[in-house]
């Protein structure tokens, strides 16, 4: 009786994040979807995501970054998310339906560009936030928002819904327990 061996080809991506920030989107993606992957920590502070090493991968100069197994690199959280789930269909990350996959988008990117970046611009850039009654060498009072950034707080908490896409007239589906995992942009 002859054996045949079969080889089996594993894809290892490489995953560039930093701990902590918006990268974390993504790297619960990769777990949700149980694939092998590399990561390279890239510590912003130090100034790394500006060498000429990780410009030569992401000459943006910003993370996340995922590079693919033909050495091709994603350079956004939107674009990341979305190779993946359309990489693995099955896992229904994303919904077939180009409406509800667009609304899903538009919230993504919504939640990544707005929320999430002015949120970190008001952490570390926060003299650019302050009540000017409180001068340019004041401390910020500590435990609150200044006035506009509870203004632009309570309107993005008014923008977006935490209720799955549906098409316009159709029931408001909320995630439940027994729903999709926290890694699912829709389904």
């Amino acid at each position: 009786m002859a054996r045949v061996l079969q080889t089996v080809w594993v894809m290892t991506l490489k995953f560039h994040m930093t701990p902590g920030s918006c990268t974390t989107g993504i790297h619960i993606l990769l777990e949700e979807l149980e694939l092998p992957f590399e990561v390279n920590i890239v510590n912003l502070p130090a100034g790394d995501h500006q060498k000429p090493a990780y410009l030569a991968i992401n000459p943006k100069g910003t993370i996340p970054t995922l590079v693919l197994d033909d050495g091709s690199a994603l350079t956004s959280f939107q674009s990341i998310a979305y190779w993946l789930a359309r990489r693995h269909p099955r896992k229904r990350l994303l919904s077939d339906d180009p409406f509800l996959a667009a609304r899903t988008l538009d919230l993504l990117d919504y939640a990544v560009n707005t929320v999430h970046g002015q949120g970190f611009t008001r952490i570390f850039t926060t003299d650019v936030y302050l009540p000017e009654s409180l001068g340019p060498h004041a401390s910020p009072p500590r435990g609150s928002l200044p006035p506009r950034g509870l203004i632009r707080l309570g309107a993005a908490r008014r923008r977006i819904r935490w209720t799955r896409p549906t098409r316009p007239g159709g029931p408001a589906r909320s995630p439940s327990a027994a729903g999709p995992s926290c890694g699912r942009l829709s389904t």
